[in-house]
């Protein structure tokens, strides 16, 4: 990677997207990223299942109910992966009580909160700041951020599901333009919700310091590379298991797990990389406050 690194200074000279890349590699290797990412997605897997659950339990009180919203949240996931953890989530609903469900989903926002909290803790390291903020104030604000991450699936589902019905409304008839929009726009409207999710996470996680200010126009650019990151690795891994992969053949019933522990973990690596992205912007574009710092060769 030097190597290469050394090549493209050579042609390019000190060109900002060059200074970028170092910067970012080096950042990457500096925080330890992968390592960081294994210990995120440890927490990330005790805290979806808890997550998930509470999500349906609470969709029984909105119009959602009666729509198969556990099978489009899992929808990212390669497909016998997915398919596995439909059948133990569904099964898990079905065999409980509402009431048992309910009761137990108001513990689960504690379970979650830790993989939130998991993130934050990331995020600070990615921007070089120290974790000094009570025990009370972390966990209170990782909740806050649970409940937050809850009402905008809701809402995301929400605009997704009725946007079709009044698609559907509008355009009794179908012409291929009008497929296309809708296409498009099945797409984006999942896309600008997950953005908006990480960029608040980015801007309000970090335990910030006196003097130090991260912006939300600051906050986006990470995002928004952690978003089509994530969906490009999501496509390309699925793709991968449902070719290529032997996951099933080596590992027999685990082979599910397995898949979804490997693409958790590139998830968390994800939201690590996005966190380090931003902090290297925000290294170039204020060398004299200092705000993140400036990794030296």
């Amino acid at each position: 990677m030097d190597k290469i690194m050394d090549k493209l200074r050579k042609k390019y000279g000190d060109k900002k997207w060059i200074i970028f890349i170092e910067q970012l590699l080096f950042r990457f290797d500096d925080d330890g990223v992968t390592a960081i990412g294994a210990q995120l997605a440890y927490y990330l897997t005790l805290a979806i299942f808890p997550f998930i659950i509470f999500f349906l339990s609470i969709l029984q009180f909105t119009p959602l109910a009666d729509v198969n919203v556990l099978q489009k949240l899992l929808s990212p996931l390669p497909g016998e992966t997915g398919k596995l953890l439909y059948d133990l989530i569904n099964n898990i609903i079905k065999d409980g009580s509402i009431a048992l469900l309910s009761f137990g989903a108001i513990g689960s926002i504690w379970s979650s909160s830790n993989g939130v909290m998991a993130v934050m803790k990331a995020v600070n390291r990615a921007l070089d700041l120290d974790e000094d903020r009570p025990y009370i104030k972390l966990r209170g604000l990782s909740i806050l951020f649970t409940i937050g991450l809850f009402l905008i699936l809701i809402i995301a589902f929400t605009v997704l599901i009725f946007g079709e019905v009044i698609f559907n409304a509008l355009f009794i008839s179908y012409t291929w333009p009008t497929v296309i929009i809708w296409k498009i726009l099945k797409f984006l409207i999942p896309l600008v919700f997950m953005v908006l999710s990480i960029t608040i996470l980015y801007k309000y996680s970090p335990s910030v310091k006196e003097g130090i200010e991260i912006k939300f126009s600051e906050s986006i650019p990470g995002a928004i590379f952690a978003s089509l990151l994530w969906i490009v690795l999501s496509i390309t891994f699925s793709f991968y298991v449902s070719n290529f992969g032997s996951y099933s053949k080596t590992y027999g019933s685990l082979g599910g797990v397995i898949v979804f522990l490997i693409w958790l973990y590139m998830s968390s690596i994800v939201i690590v990389l996005g966190a380090e992205v931003n902090a290297t912007l925000l290294s170039m574009k204020d060398k004299k406050s200092k705000r993140i710092r400036m990794i030296e060769k």
